[in-house]
């Protein structure tokens, strides 16, 4: 029987809300102790099973009992048991709570601990030079999203002619300190209009002002590097508009240098580094002085916000909050380029929400030529009764948050059933149909491939494709595209990829892994593979792959002591597997 050793839940950028009810009881006999070291945030929960447990669930809950952790492990001989994971350090302060279950358990029983965030030291702030305007030193850091009026613009005097929307409005050049190891930079505001023509407020920054903001950056210190530009909620589109060499001074001048942007309930945050001045300068045609960045965040509205809410309530779903697009583009003169795919680099953007969203939420990217729902990496962070979605993704596009429940008649009582139509509602995994998941089918090479794209949220590709085998026209040929050139994949010597072939779990095991490199994870230390009698049939080729994936808990043996690397793997073992590599790589909570 397949193991599921670590079985936890949570969410997505479109947000999705999961149903999912979980019985859990505990004999008063087996007492459970629970810790958390607030330092590494790594916490403990061990106990001591009774008289006929073989297998115990492990639930832990948080202040506003939403699910942080779940996990099933067997019990061996000494009933003796120890769980360790480590809390999001987004986790919220408070008392969590622990439940945990078994068969051979009659009756409930629960820990509980308190997570208090160690203190930290105030990065202090810059002192101004002799002469210069001293900022207001209460001006607070806008929680994600909270539409403010850029800070520093000058009040006319009396008699001074106000002036009129379209006349830019220059604010003081010094930077203001803002709580989060950043500074708040000041640009010139004005109205304008956007590449499509809509109504939009604009923020243009000079580089002088963001030499200015490098140099309160370092007076911080504590690794500061945070560029804070907020554009007034006058519009539904903000742009902020700076020149690509001031962006790469700025990153020279601080290393990991960050520009935010913060418009209505959005927030994007773009590393310097990603503008390649002299690359864009070449593909536009111009000067590298010439080269100007906008940073685009548009609420959509009206028709827009319309179709898109049907799309979502087509595919069963509801749109929770705002539905914003984010877009980066470079100019000189007339000639303009769009930066939508940032390689393996993932670029952070945020959505704040008026309210506590449930556990179980999901976010979702919207293509805007087919319409069709995409899973985007994302934690969810709640905080005086808001709740901020911090997402992360390789490319640009339309985000959202939606509620949908995902079910599967033929996954009904199946072991996997929770993990199953979790990963359904999140759009992680497809069925074989509207109502059948076939969870004891075997998984082929193209549809892991598929499964790896979604859940490192890849942009399918089109065009031409890099295998003989694969057509354009094959359901899985954009996944199979960016897998390859994502390096997740390899054909063979024959130029053949085989999509339709079974995939063993050897194999399953090293694409596991290329997808945790690409991602940027930390390793775990690596352990032995001596427990599984079979090691020995491990191709050399798939044990260094295998060697961590089982270090990193991602994948079990068939047994204790048996690995099967030959064996097949079934949709719904590979559906476990996928959602524990998405919260090791921290892109579920």
């Amino acid at each position: 029987m397949y193991k599921s050793k670590t079985v936890r839940a949570l969410m997505v950028i479109v947000l999705l809300v999961v149903q999912c009810s979980i019985a859990f009881a505990v004999s008063a006999e087996a007492a459970v102790r629970a810790s958390i070291n607030a330092d590494t945030r790594q916490v403990t929960i061990e106990g001591q099973a009774v008289a006929g447990v073989t297998q115990l669930t492990a639930k832990v809950t948080g202040p506003q009992s939403e699910i942080v952790n779940i996990e099933q492990i067997a019990i061996g001989n000494d009933k003796s048991y120890r769980i360790e994971f480590v809390l999001s350090e987004y986790a919220a302060e408070g008392s969590y709570k622990v439940y945990i279950g078994g068969n051979g358990i009659n009756a409930a029983e629960s820990a509980s601990f308190t997570y208090v965030k160690p203190s930290t030291p105030s990065p202090g702030t810059p002192e101004p030079s002799p002469g210069t305007p001293t900022p207001s030193p209460g001006t607070p850091e806008p929680s994600p999203g909270t539409p403010t009026p850029s800070p520093g613009t000058p009040t006319p005097s009396p008699g001074t002619p106000t002036p009129s929307p379209a006349t830019p409005k220059p604010s003081p050049s010094t930077p203001t300190p803002s709580p989060s190891a950043g500074v708040i930079v000041q640009g010139t505001i004005s109205e304008t209009k956007d590449d499509t023509g809509k109504a939009a407020t604009k923020v243009t920054v000079g580089a002088e002002q963001l030499k200015q903001a490098a140099e309160a950056l370092k007076k911080q210190g504590n690794g500061a590097a945070e560029f804070i530009v907020e554009v007034p909620a006058d519009r539904s589109v903000a742009l902020v508009s700076v020149s690509a060499q001031a962006l790469a001074d700025a990153e020279n001048a601080v290393p990991g240098a960050l520009i935010t942007v913060k418009a209505g309930s959005a927030s994007y945050h773009l590393p310097a580094d990603l503008i390649d001045v002299a690359a864009l300068a070449k593909q536009l045609g111009a000067e590298a002085g010439d080269v100007q960045v906008t940073i685009t965040l548009e609420k959509k509205s009206g028709a827009e916000a319309d179709a898109i809410a049907a799309v979502v309530k087509a595919a069963g779903g509801e749109i929770v909050g705002d539905v914003y697009e984010f877009r980066v583009t470079a100019h000189a003169g007339s000639n303009k380029l769009e930066l939508t795919d940032f390689g393996n680099r993932y670029v952070t953007r945020s959505l704040t929400l008026p309210k506590t969203v449930p556990g179980q939420a999901t976010a979702v990217v919207i293509d805007p030529e087919t319409g069709e729902l995409s899973f985007v990496p994302a934690r969810f962070v709640q905080k005086d009764g808001t709740t901020t979605v911090i997402m992360k993704r390789t490319g640009n596009s339309t985000y959202a948050v939606v509620s949908l429940n995902k079910t599967f008649a033929d996954a009904k009582g199946h072991w996997a059933q929770a993990d199953i139509e979790l990963l359904a509602s999140k759009l992680l995994v497809k069925g074989v149909a509207d109502n059948a998941f076939a969870p004891e089918q075997a998984v082929t090479r193209a549809e892991f491939a598929s499964l790896l794209v979604r859940a490192l949220g890849l942009t399918e590709q089109r065009g031409e494709q890099a295998f003989g085998d694969v057509r354009a026209s094959d359901w899985y040929a954009g996944a199979v595209a960016a897998a390859s050139a994502a390096g997740l994949i390899e054909g063979y010597e024959d130029g053949s990829f085989r999509p339709n072939a079974v995939i063993s779990r050897e194999e399953l095991a090293v694409l596991a892994m290329r997808a945790f490199d690409f991602a940027g994870a930390k390793a775990s230390a690596e352990q032995s593979l001596q427990q599984f009698a079979d090691a020995n049939a491990i191709g050399t080729w798939a044990l260094d792959g295998v060697r961590r994936a089982v270090s990193e808990g991602i994948l079990n043996g068939m047994t204790d002591s048996d690995f099967a690397p030959q064996e097949q793997t079934s949709r719904a073992q590979a559906a476990v597997m996928l959602k524990r590599l998405v919260l090791k790589l921290g892109f579920m909570d």
